[in-house]
């Protein structure tokens, strides 16, 4: 072995997907990876920093008299955005869950609660893989959480 030898770089051995794929290697798109991207710790870290950013915007509510506009403190929207969507979320919390959920997913998915009149009380996210998908009538799609019993006409 010569000094030229000792610094020769050992041959590297390629191998192809299938046998990485034998040795449990998996990429994303892959089948049988169910959230691949959420487990990358860069796609984490820009969900975040978007979803953050979102979030962190100021929410107005206005409405027009004529050529002005005047910020409608006492709209629904606005009185939801004060003192949060539901009792366990403020208003830039549930945005940024709806951001993560839609960059992540594609959808961002919430249901909205209602008084006895129809005013809207609250908005409650829902995780959008525990979400069925059905054609009810055609061009009509709904969707249902599992175990929901909400009858369609």
């Amino acid at each position: 072995m010569g000094l030229r030898d000792f610094f020769r770089r050992p041959p590297v051995e390629m191998r192809s997907n299938e046998t990485l794929a034998a040795l449990g290697a998996t990429w994303l798109a892959t089948p049988g990876t169910k959230f691949p991207a959420e487990a990358l710790a860069v796609t984490a870290a820009c969900v975040g920093v978007i979803s953050g950013q979102l979030a962190g915007l100021p929410v107005r509510v206005y409405r027009f008299d004529g050529e002005s506009r005047i910020e409608a403190l006492a709209h629904p929207f606005a009185r939801l955005v004060r003192r949060g969507p539901n009792p366990w979320q403020s208003w830039p919390d549930f945005v940024e869950w709806m951001a993560a959920s839609a960059l992540l997913t594609g959808n961002a998915l919430a249901e909205v609660i209602t008084d006895r009149t129809g005013r809207v009380t609250g908005l409650h996210p829902i995780r959008w893989g525990l979400v069925r998908v059905e054609l009810v009538h055609p061009g009509r799609v709904i969707d249902l959480p599992p175990g929901s019993s909400l009858a369609v006409m």
